[in-house]
């Protein structure tokens, strides 16, 4: 071998005895000296060389990384579908299980989400995985360091894959627990479901549920709507003119509706009274079947020329009387009227006669308490008229005689025929 060697020269060694590797390998040091001076090599190319070296001699076999690289793919293929697990959902609380079903639906929409993508992306990610196992299996591929960076970093999200799978199945057992702890918590009140019902029960015996036609009974409560019509004659006169419509709540069989009709006022009811509803109907008047209070909620402020409530005002709570009087204040149209017709507790003949005849009355309001209440919301103008006075025959006679004594008897009857046999009803109207 010559020593000295040029990049167009063709280097031919002929072996004619055994070879000394001490004079061969300082042939190579001369060679690569005289190449080195004359700038053959690039500059800096030696000391890449022995860095990579270096770095071959300290890396791990490729092979051992594709044989643990194919058992990992075997592993995630055997379990690439997550599986979600139930919490459990029994109770003996009636009703219980479709609750702890209901918190299960809540629960499980969080993670289900999770549960898909980790799906997708196991899909995704396994068939790249096997190309490149297969492909560095391949004696013809060729093992570059592109290739090696790509393995790296498909093993990196592999590992944080496993993590996140991890993760959320640690994330499922919570869960799991957490709806078992609501379980305990729900069993606790176990029974709850039949008190609920005692409760109901005995709500519904405490309220009013007649098997007869309550209609009927206000012929006898009332009277016949013949006396009613004469009765409430004038009342109905007075409302003609009013800035608005007038609704009668508490309408009952309709017969003040039926004045108004006459008299070309605009005006409907409201009646709780379902029976009472139906029989209205194709008379020529509009009842509405709902509550009162809940009627008047949904009627426009400042719309209404007046509201007329008779005989309705002892069915109601304290509370609800209050509500009544502020909605029918907002309700009204300036000038508008309230109309409240009661009977009169200063009367002791109404609680012997009429007030308890009723099953349905709750308690009579005092006209006191009753004024005080409409001037605290705003009405400005009230007037009461006394009705329905008892008859001649069942008051006590006044003596007629001059003498003292027959002086003193006439006071006491008329205090008496005062106090016991006072007017049945007072009627309210309050201009707003």
């Amino acid at each position: 071998m010559s020593g000295k060697a040029r990049p167009d020269d063709v280097v031919s060694v002929t072996v004619t005895e055994p070879i000394d590797l001490h004079q061969v390998l300082e042939e190579v040091r001369v060679a690569a000296a005289n190449a080195r001076a004359t700038g053959v090599y690039p500059a800096g190319l030696e000391e890449s060389l022995q860095s990579d070296f270096a770095r071959q001699l300290h890396r791990p076999d490729p092979r051992d990384r594709i044989l643990h690289l194919r058992k990992e793919l075997e592993r995630l293929n055997s379990a690439a579908h997550l599986k979600q697990t139930s919490a459990p959902t029994t109770s003996s609380l009636p009703g219980g299980s479709a609750a702890h079903k209901a918190v299960a639906k809540v629960v499980g929409r969080q993670i289900n989400a999770l549960y898909e993508q980790m799906n997708e992306f196991t899909g995704e990610l396994l068939p790249v995985i096997g190309h490149v196992v297969d492909g560095l299996q391949d004696p013809r591929s060729h093992m570059h360091e592109d290739l090696v960076c790509e393995l790296n970093s498909m093993q990196d999200r592999v590992a944080e894959l496993q993590r996140t799978l991890d993760h959320l199945d640690t994330s499922f057992r919570d869960s799991a627990s957490v709806m078992a702890r609501m379980l305990d918590h729900l069993n606790a009140f176990d029974g709850l479901s039949a008190r609920l019902q005692r409760l109901e029960e005995a709500e519904r015996r405490r309220g009013f549920d007649p098997f007869f036609d309550y209609g009927d009974f206000e012929d006898v409560g009332r009277g016949p709507t013949a006396e009613m019509v004469v009765e409430y004659r004038e009342l109905a006169d007075g409302l003609v003119g009013v800035p608005g419509p007038v609704i009668d709540i508490g309408a009952g069989r309709g017969e003040f509706l039926q004045l108004l009709a006459e008299r070309d006022v605009p005006s409907w009811g409201i009646e709780i009274d379902e029976a009472l509803v139906v029989k209205s109907a194709g008379s020529g008047i509009e009842i509405r079947l709902s509550d009162g209070l809940e009627a008047l909620r949904d009627v426009p402020f400042g719309s209404l020329g007046a509201i007329v409530m008779l005989h309705v005002i002892e069915h109601l709570t304290p509370n609800e009387l209050l509500e009544l009087v502020q909605l029918s204040f907002d309700r009204l149209a300036p000038g508008g009227r309230l109309v409240l017709e009661t009977p009169n507790p200063q009367s002791l003949y109404v609680f012997a006669r009429a007030f308890w005849l009723d099953p349905t009355h709750s308690k009579p309001v005092h006209p006191v308490y009753l004024e005080f209440v409409l001037r605290q919301a705003g009405y400005s103008h009230i007037e009461f008229d006394w009705t329905a006075f008892p008859s001649e025959d069942e008051r006590l006679v006044e003596p007629l005689g001059d003498t003292a004594l027959d002086q003193v008897v006439a006071e006491n009857a008329r205090r008496l025929n005062s106090l016991v046999f006072g007017a049945q009803n007072y009627r309210v109207t309050a201009r707003r």
